[in-house]
């Protein structure tokens, strides 16, 4: 039984679209500049996504799916000042392009830039 759950696991991650992660931070943010971000951007997103997501996942920051499927969470660090930025998407090309773009709008945001 086990053998045969692995091998159910194993077909489903191998049928699952290649996924490509990155993540940087803007550094010496204070905390009360960190909070005002994330509450705009939890009520419009776009300044950071560039446009509207399909959904929102408040588990651990603000994580939003975009319509071709690429991620952008942005959270709060739990021992610096610093915001953290992390992008998925099904290329490298694509995250390097989210990321650096979704720096620089997020330190508009904050005021870092």
């Amino acid at each position: 039984v086990l053998t045969s759950a692995a091998g159910d696991v194993a077909g489903r991650v191998a049928a699952e679209p290649p996924v490509v992660a990155l993540g940087d931070r803007l550094q010496e943010i204070p905390r009360e500049r960190m909070a005002a971000a994330l509450a705009t951007l939890e009520a419009d997103p776009t300044p950071l996504t560039g446009e509207t997501p399909v959904s929102l996942d408040r588990t651990d920051g603000l994580r939003w799916t975009l319509a071709d499927g690429r991620v952008l969470h942005v959270r709060p660090s739990g021992n610096a000042p610093e915001l953290r930025l992390y992008v998925e998407a099904r290329d490298a090309d694509a995250v390097r392009r989210t990321l650096q773009d979704g720096l620089k709008r997020l330190g508009a945001l904050v005021g870092s830039d």
